[in-house]
């Protein structure tokens, strides 16, 4: 009956901190993981400048595809240099146009134009992360109330600026898509424009993530009851 009493605790305990955790762990060492996607984003957003690679990290789309492929970071907590890095991809011909018209007649017309699309990496982050608002509502409305980067999460250097993904226009040579951070949109534009780059690489760098404060609290909580219905079993025994 204590076994019982002591797994079916445990279960509880466990479920309660599975429900307190994020979409987004942060693994130390300046690496950031995203579990619905299997992604690990690189803390410093802006880890270009900060290296200093570059000047000030913005990029053509090629030096930033020579940039990112070419990256290897140091892991401060787990004492590895990881590679494999790569910009962020997104969906080839993923930009939406729609035209609603002009029914109110104040010259104000309504239409989405890439705007609150999460089918990119990027534009996952950006909506279903760290849950930011386009300029344009899905119904075309704009600007919606509370539009724009307003919350960044732990990321650090994470900037209202236009960011390249690796995914090229293939109806469109020379052309390439890209997110921006501010509006809220994606679209592409030619490779030789100068824009900001940002490392992502596949999978998880680490299989448990570091507790945070609320999450340890629960478990050390979990704890202290396992071990008083532990002695409660004992005693009714």
């Amino acid at each position: 009956m204590r076994k019982i009493v002591l797994a079916m605790t445990l279960v509880m305990v466990l479920g309660i901190v599975v429900s307190a955790e994020a979409m987004l762990y942060d693994r130390g060492g300046g690496l950031i993981y995203c579990d619905t996607l299997d992604i690990t984003w690189l803390q410093d957003v802006n880890y270009a400048k900060t290296s200093e690679y570059d000047l000030d990290g913005w990029m053509t789309w090629d030096e930033a595809m020579t940039w990112a492929n070419n990256l290897t970071y140091y892991d401060s907590v787990r004492d590895v240099i990881w590679g494999d890095w790569r910009l962020p991809t997104t969906v080839d011909g993923a930009m939406v146009f729609g035209f609603e018209g002009d029914p109110d007649g104040d010259g104000d017309y309504n239409y989405t134009y890439g705007y609150n699309l999460a089918n990119s990496e990027m534009g996952h982050l950006f909506f279903n992360e760290l849950g930011n608002k386009a300029y344009r509502a899905t119904d075309g409305t704009s600007p919606q109330p509370g539009w724009g980067l307003s919350e960044t999460g732990d990321f650090i250097n994470l900037q209202p600026s236009i960011y390249w993904s690796s995914t090229e226009q293939a109806s469109y040579p020379g052309a390439a898509w890209f997110f921006d951070f501010k509006m809220g949109y994606q679209i592409s534009n030619l490779q030789d424009l100068t824009l900001c780059a940002w490392a992502v690489r596949d999978g998880d760098i680490s299989a448990a993530p570091v507790p945070e404060p609320g999450t340890m609290s629960l478990i050390v909580m979990g704890l202290l009851g396992i071990v008083s219905l532990s002695k409660f079993g004992q005693w009714y025994r």
